[in-house]
């Protein structure tokens, strides 16, 4: 490449290298969880072929708080993480070095809580009180006529 300035023209090599496109996927130890307990977390950072990338730094961000995991020779870091902290979603990200280029991994999973519970209950027993109040009402109307 040339660089240019006010006062001289150089010619320089160029020292760019292809990245290796690398790969990370966020994965929990299930899909709901309850708003006290913990979700196991896995970060996998590979290359685009597979092989498991090791001893590299992730971040992991769950509601709103950050973490530095290192990966294992198998590419693989874990964590625990407050279900009901996290609202549900988990990102990971990593920045890329001299060979592989950065990636990204999301994982969503839902968040119970005991007031959801209460509140399906309640729409349940009201639903159920109206059939009941509907099927009265039926009975009266019919055995009228």
């Amino acid at each position: 490449y040339t660089v240019y300035s006010d006062f001289e023209e150089k010619e320089a090599d160029c020292a760019l290298k292809e990245l290796v496109p690398a790969s990370l996927s966020v994965e929990t130890d299930a899909n709901h969880f309850d708003g006290n307990e913990s979700a196991r977390v896995a970060v996998k950072l590979s290359r685009h072929d597979g092989a498991p990338i090791a001893g590299e730094k992730v971040l992991l961000d769950a509601g709103g708080k950050r973490e530095e995991l290192t990966t294992s020779s198998a590419g693989i870091a874990e964590t625990s993480v407050g279900a009901g902290e996290s609202k549900g979603l988990v990102s990971a990200s990593f920045v890329g070095n001299d060979e592989y280029a950065g990636a990204v991994g999301v994982k969503r999973f839902s968040v119970g809580t005991p007031e959801a519970w209460n509140s399906g209950g309640e729409v349940v027993g009201f639903f159920g009180a109206y059939y009941m109040v509907f099927l009265i009402g039926k009975k009266l109307l019919l055995g009228a006529l």
